[in-house]
């Protein structure tokens, strides 16, 4: 780096399991098709600042219509205004998709989307409602796969020396909205 500015980078493919949490899920639909959203009240991902405005949430879903990807940003899960920020690549508001040999990186601006697009929306007696956008639908007695992935960017602005040493938290929770 040049003062603290990322210029060569190596490829971390071997250690994606090591530096990431990742599993996968099965949701299914036991009487109606659904539209499959996430269920805010019911998530947590911890409630540091550094660290939700640092983590990413990567997710595929595998339905019978195809696969799915998505990667997020969990600033909405918190307050994250007291995250501290430096400048760490050469440009901002960009991930590394690859390096060449020489380790000269492959900018790409930053997939992560806001995962408040995705909240279903919780009625008073506390019934899942359709929110803006969801995740998939699937079909009555369909299994579907959700493998996830939850890691810091580095890239991001937000993942610097402050966000080290920190405990993640994941629990995720989905809403399955029936036609209303």
């Amino acid at each position: 780096n040049r003062q603290g500015v990322s210029v060569t980078f190596r490829n971390a493919e071997d250690r994606i399991e090591k530096d990431t949490i990742h599993g996968k899920l099965y949701l299914k639909s036991l009487k109606d098709n659904c539209d499959v959203y996430l269920n805010r009240n019911a998530m947590e991902f911890g409630n540091d600042p550094q660290m939700l405005a640092a983590l990413r949430l990567g997710l595929r879903i595998e339905t019978q219509a195809g696969v799915k990807y998505f990667v997020f940003s969990l600033d909405d899960m918190g307050n994250v205004s007291g995250a501290v920020g430096m400048q760490t690549t050469e440009q901002s508001k960009v991930v590394v998709a690859g390096v060449d040999a020489d380790g000269k990186p492959n900018y790409v601006s930053d997939p992560s989307r806001s995962l408040s697009d995705f909240f279903a929306v919780m009625d008073a007696d506390k019934l899942p409602r359709a929110g803006r956008e969801a995740l998939c639908t699937i079909q009555a007695n369909e299994i579907a796969t959700v493998e996830y992935w939850l890691y810091l960017e580095g890239c991001d602005e937000n993942c610097i020396n402050e966000v080290q040493e920190k405990e993640a938290i994941l629990k995720l929770s989905f809403a399955g909205v029936t036609g209303q």
